[in-house]
């Protein structure tokens, strides 16, 4: 929308010589920003309010991995891959066959 605002903008503007005010009045939302990391002190608050252990697990694993909800949803046992002793490796199956290894990370 901004590129377009812009480039109406200059046509209008520096090639017709019109002036018109109408393109400060239009704007458009900015850009999204990325979401917050959690600090450590609020992911144990996270985990102590899940009752269910199954939940802490894969909420974890999650937030270790950095996985999506649907890359999470499709995970199976069969994932869980011994990498080289004491890393352990994870494969992902996403979308459109792009598959990557994931390991964990430590202090989650």
């Amino acid at each position: 929308m901004r590129t377009a605002v812009a480039a109406r903008r200059n046509y209008y503007g520096h090639l017709l010589g019109h002036q018109w005010r109408l393109f400060d009045l239009v704007s458009s939302p900015s850009a999204q920003t990325l979401p917050t990391v959690l600090t450590r002190a609020e992911l144990v608050r996270l985990y102590a309010v899940i009752r269910e252990e199954r939940f802490r697990v894969i909420l974890r694993l999650i937030y270790a991995c950095g996985l999506r909800i649907s890359e999470a949803v499709n995970l199976e046992v069969r994932d869980l891959r011994g990498g080289e002793p004491g890393c352990p490796r994870l494969h992902i199956r996403a979308r459109w066959e792009q598959h990557r290894a994931e390991a964990p990370k430590r202090a989650l």
